[in-house]
């Protein structure tokens, strides 16, 4: 009977946390259809704010009126949007919140076969993060990766990731395998497509080029829109180029300029800068110019609506520009677009440092949050349990009345208070781990803190090496002012480097301390703990400063507010009184 319960009330549990759903009217039908495409056009349009606007109301629409299946696309619609317009810790808050209320434990199988998009884009985050093995993990959770050839191809991006390159060129050839027994050509020109661009990552140009070829093959004996395919041509244009064969490059990637400038897409403008490239090693200056001028005249045009040109092309553009002019001995265009690349390099330096913390603070959050979510889940369970109990117990007082069953009643009592001691002390067993758990994935928190700060340091060294080396081909720059910025962008990584090693003693301090302390004064924040744990490392007031990058008088005025929180008097030492919670 105990069983029984337990499995209802499980059961219950899991179909109120997904809803049920009607299919649409078409009237409701028509209005999801309006709300996307005032989604699409402001979207299209670069308008954040009224694509935002509209995207959340198609998603209501779809939650609350259409089936599962609509309502995990218009989250992943809304997903790819705020990657558009690089809110990639609000895309992961919800591709990970879509997960676990669609896509999580349990799914039904219909459900599935439609969670495949999320575990897609979970797998990209995961790239970002750099844990492959997880982001495998979630293509793997994909019910039937046949339905969608991305699925191999972001399998194989992994494992190319993870050095691991036989792997990877078995799941494209696996993709083409699938694609041409399902005899879908489109398909299998896309699977071609991606079998070569792995190659092409592994180094193996000759069989990049050779699935390129089989690609076009089909799209000509296809007849297709070739202005839609010419970035085929492109990429072995590409592979030629990787091999140093710029007679075949130039060919190609003509080829793909010509066929892809109708459409005007991102491969047409990938062209075109390949083309320039090659134009400066055969010492074609003017042509090599003609081809950049073009681009940057429309550079503005062609990012108000759609950005086809990314910021590593960018700067390319920027880059070949100084050596054209470098070599022209045009001083002024060079200093010119040189200033241009510091702020374009400095800006998204500063905005990779950034969009890799929050990922990172998210996915911890994101963990500790789950673990929390289960020990909750735990112990209301046990309650409805121990409730169950009581009324089972009450129930038999009430009905044993006989003298000749107090015998019976007393062994039922008696094993049932055993069962109870043993199933209370092993629920305690697993709260006492999950708390364990807890408290590693603080400490891992902290270590991905460091992993953070390493990275931006990494970063920021690059930066100011390549700073330096361009600022030193400068003839308008003196020796005295130039060693004047290389002092100030050493000592801004000194500043750096400091508050990574202490970030790094508070990561290797005892957790044990963190749980004392906040056991006997709750009212703790985590900066007060973090300030805790630098005073009771004897950390001086200006490392303090330096790490909360705030002045030496900030630092012991923060010191003075701890101690008063702590309820010390005046002449209690702080530091002493600390180190009783080591």
């Amino acid at each position: 009977m105990r069983v029984i319960l337990f499995y209802i009330i499980l059961l219950l549990a899991v179909f109120s946390s997904v809803p049920s759903r009607a299919q649409e009217t078409p009237k409701q039908q028509g209005k999801a259809d309006s709300l996307y495409a005032s989604f699409h056009y402001y979207n299209h349009r670069l308008n954040y704010d009224s694509a935002m606007y509209y995207g959340d109301q198609f998603v209501k629409h779809r939650v609350k009126y259409g089936t599962t299946s609509q309502a995990i696309k218009a989250y992943s619609h809304k997903i790819k949007s705020l990657m558009k317009f690089n809110k990639l810790n609000e895309a992961f808050r919800m591709t990970l919140s879509t997960y676990e209320v669609y896509c999580g434990n349990n799914i039904e199988i219909t459900q599935c076969e439609n969670c495949y998009i999320i575990f897609n884009q979970l797998a990209e985050f995961m790239i970002t993060l750099r844990d492959f093995r997880q982001g495998i993990n979630y293509v793997n959770m994909g019910c039937n990766p046949e339905l969608n050839e991305r699925n191999f191809y972001t399998k194989a991006r992994l494992y190319v990731l993870m050095e691991i390159p036989d792997s990877a060129l078995m799941q494209t050839l696996e993709s083409i395998r699938i694609a041409r027994a399902q005899n879908k050509p489109k398909k299998l020109v896309a699977t071609y497509n991606q079998h070569g661009l792995i190659c092409k990552g592994l180094g193996r140009y000759d069989e990049a080029i050779a699935a390129f070829s089989e690609a076009i093959k089909l799209v000509d004996s296809l007849g297709l829109d070739e202005s839609k395919y010419g970035f085929l041509i492109g990429n072995v244009g590409s592979c030629y180029y990787m091999k140093g064969d710029l007679d075949g490059a130039y060919k190609a990637l003509q080829l793909d300029s010509d066929k892809s400038k109708k459409k005007g897409g991102v491969s047409f403008y990938g062209a075109e800068i390949m083309l320039a490239e090659i134009d400066i090693k055969r010492n074609d200056y003017k042509q090599a110019l003609l081809r950049l001028d073009t681009l940057q005249a429309n550079y503005e045009m062609l990012n108000e609506y759609n950005p086809l040109i990314t910021i590593a092309q960018e700067l390319h553009i920027l880059e070949m520009y100084m050596d054209v002019f470098l070599v022209l001995g045009d001083k002024t265009n060079y200093e010119y677009n040189l200033k241009k690349w510091i702020v374009v390099i400095k800006t998204e330096s500063q905005s990779s440092i950034e969009t890799n913390q929050i990922l990172v603070e998210e996915y911890a959050t994101n963990a500790l949050q789950q673990v929390t979510l289960q020990i909750e889940t735990e112990k209301e369970l046990l309650r409805q349990q121990l409730k169950v109990e009581k009324q089972k117990s009450s129930l038999q007082k009430w009905l044993l009345g006989g003298g000749s069953l107090i015998v019976i009643l007393i062994i039922l009592f008696f094993l049932s208070r055993y069962q109870k001691r043993a199933m209370l002390k092993e629920v305690q067993l697993k709260l006492a781990n999950k708390e364990q758990d807890f408290l590693k994935l603080k400490v891992q928190e902290e270590s991905r803190n460091v992993q953070v700060l390493s990275h931006e340091l990494l970063v920021k060294q690059d930066f100011s090496e390549k700073l330096i080396n361009q600022l030193g081909q400068l003839e308008s720059i003196s020796k005295p002012e130039l060693k004047t910025i290389e002092f100030f962008i050493q000592n801004e990584l000194d500043v750096k480097s400091t508050r990574a090693h202490l970030q790094n003693q508070m990561g290797d301090l005892s957790s044990n301390f963190y749980t004392e302390l906040k056991i006997h004064h709750p009212d703790l924040t985590e900066v007060e703990l973090k300030l805790s744990a630098m005073v009771v490392m004897r950390i001086s007031n200006k490392e303090i400063a330096i790490s909360k990058n705030t002045e030496i008088d900030s630092a012991k005025k923060s010191k003075n507010r701890l101690k008063k929180k702590l309820n010390l008097s005046g002449t209690t030492n702080l530091s002493t009184y600390l180190e009783r919670f080591l």
